[in-house]
């Protein structure tokens, strides 16, 4: 036999579609994060482990199986990138109102620190209605010492009677007394001018 034609035929194929569509993720994921990150400012924590990638049905033209006439294939999709932020604010009204229901009924503890500012989120998982985790804080909990107790029992008076009177509330080991100008040898006699500071022992 002899005569007729021959001609190769481009095809897209299943691993064709497969690569391209990998090659798109890619390429996107790593600009996508810190695109969001940047979308959050300072009063968020941002947990960067909830970071998601949901991938839409590609399209391919032509379809697979079928002739590239033009000389090239195209895929076309939609990729939806997610990233999850918690308010600051909401962890510090969650944290208050946690560790006030753990003292629930113990009249003479005060909660001194929530820890809202140093906390932490792991095991940040993936949901469908975004993602789960566990809140870690530490909780600074110490002895019911009310700052206006404390300048009722400092007004008027000199350094040493003022230590001797502070250190015998029960819980308290240490007092400092600061006077300013350095020339003044008491306190005010206006509470509102002295300042209360409490420092737990972490020992």
């Amino acid at each position: 036999m002899s005569g007729g034609t021959s001609k190769t035929v481009k095809v897209v194929s299943d691993e064709d579609a497969q690569k391209a569509m990998d090659q798109l993720e890619q390429q996107s994921s790593d600009d996508m994060k810190s695109d969001l990150k940047s979308k959050f400012n300072d009063t968020f924590v941002v947990l960067d482990t909830s970071f998601k990638v949901d991938k839409g049905n590609p399209e391919v033209k032509p379809g697979v199986g079928q002739e590239v006439s033009s000389g090239t294939a195209t895929l076309s999709a939609t990729v939806t990138y997610s990233l999850s932020g918690v308010a600051k604010a909401d962890i510090s009204k969650f944290l208050d109102d946690y560790f006030k229901d753990q003292i629930k009924g113990l009249s003479d503890r005060r909660i001194y620190d929530s820890g809202a500012d140093k906390a932490s989120f792991t095991d940040i998982t993936a949901t469908d209605k975004g993602f789960s985790a566990n809140l870690v804080a530490t909780a600074k909990i110490g002895p019911k010492i009310e700052d206006q107790n404390v300048k009722d029992q400092a007004k008027g008076k000199r350094y040493g009677e003022i230590q001797s009177s502070i250190e015998s509330i029960q819980g308290v080991d240490n007092v400092d007394v600061k006077f300013w100008p350095f020339w003044v040898s008491t306190a005010p006699s206006d509470t509102k001018k002295i300042k209360v500071e409490f420092n737990l022992n972490e020992s």
